[in-house]
């Protein structure tokens, strides 16, 4: 009896009564949007970062792009996205606009 679980296809869901593919379908999609539009802010953004950091070699201003870069690097996930969101979802952002 217990053995008829382990061997069951993963394609349909008892609880759902319906497929897996149905239930992950949109959350699927909005994790690639999400993945799409941070590559393409952060490869640019990286790449113009570091070509301006070379060419700055050896002054201030590459050592402050160097520190600040590693320190956002070495920051989990979790802690810059409570960050955006306090900055953007909150009345901060339009403080600091002012």
């Amino acid at each position: 009896m217990a053995r008829r679980g382990v061997h069951r296809r993963l394609r349909d869901l008892d609880v759902h009564r319906g497929p897996v593919s149905a239930l992950l379908g949109e959350p699927l999609v909005n994790s690639l949007v999400l993945m799409l539009l941070a590559a393409l802010i952060s490869i640019p953004l990286g790449v113009v970062l570091g070509v301006y950091a070379a060419w700055c070699r050896g002054y201030k201003r590459d050592q402050v792009i160097t520190w600040v870069t590693l320190i956002l690097a070495a920051l989990p996930e979790f802690v810059i996205g409570i960050a955006l969101v306090t900055l953007f979802a909150t009345s901060v952002f339009k403080v600091l606009l002012l």
